[in-house]
């Protein structure tokens, strides 16, 4: 009997630049099958709007649990520092006008407004206080708001998709980043993808 079960789009770094074609079937599948609530589509818009006009350097940079923990196998992203000066570099290279950043991590928040002050956008979220030196997932952290699971979730998933609209993007290999590489219409004018190896 056949299987209906795919295994997912490749998730490294040279995949994600999609130079041989490997995401193109899977963009499709996306464009076809995956349909977004209203509560979603509404958020995305009102960013789109509020950002109109402007040439966007999108970020994804992963903190909290991830860098803690080191998962056995899973990309290495990038320190908050690799991140800044590779987006100070491409800022003046490629002529971009502000920078998105997305992250949990009000640490990584912290040092990116440090650098980037007026320049930097950000989604409308709460960000995690993420105490470094315990062994907790990110998942156990609770935001003291109602619904704040569904909340996260509707905000991260906004703030994937609103990457997927800037015209340019850093990112390492994540899930979230492929969300954002799969959903854009239009493909990234600049396009860089950490390779620091896997955590062993």
């Amino acid at each position: 009997r056949d299987s209906c079960y795919h295994k997912g789009p490749p998730a490294s770094p040279k995949s994600f630049y999609n130079r041989n074609g490997e995401l193109d079937y899977w963009r499709k599948i996306f464009r076809k099958y995956i349909k977004f609530t209203p509560a979603v589509l509404e958020r995305l818009e009102a960013m789109k709007k509020n950002y109109q006009g402007k040439r966007i350097l999108g970020l994804l940079v992963r903190g909290t649990d991830y860098l803690v923990l080191k998962p056995k196998g899973h990309p290495i992203p990038p320190t908050a520092e690799q991140a800044i000066a590779k987006a100070q570099e491409v800022m003046k290279s490629e002529n971009f006008d502000a920078v998105y950043l997305a992250t949990e991590d009000k640490n990584i928040l912290a040092k990116f407004q440090a650098v980037f002050g007026d320049k930097l956008l950000l989604p409308e979220c709460e960000y995690v206080n993420f105490n470094y030196s315990s062994k907790v997932y990110l998942s156990d952290y609770a935001i003291n708001r109602q619904n704040d699971k569904y909340l996260r979730g509707l905000e991260y998933l906004v703030s994937m998709l609103f990457l997927g609209t800037c015209q340019g993007f850093i990112t390492s290999v994540t899930n979230g980043a492929l969300t954002a590489i799969l959903s854009s219409e239009n493909g990234f004018d600049y396009l860089y993808v950490f390779d620091l190896g896997l955590y062993p």
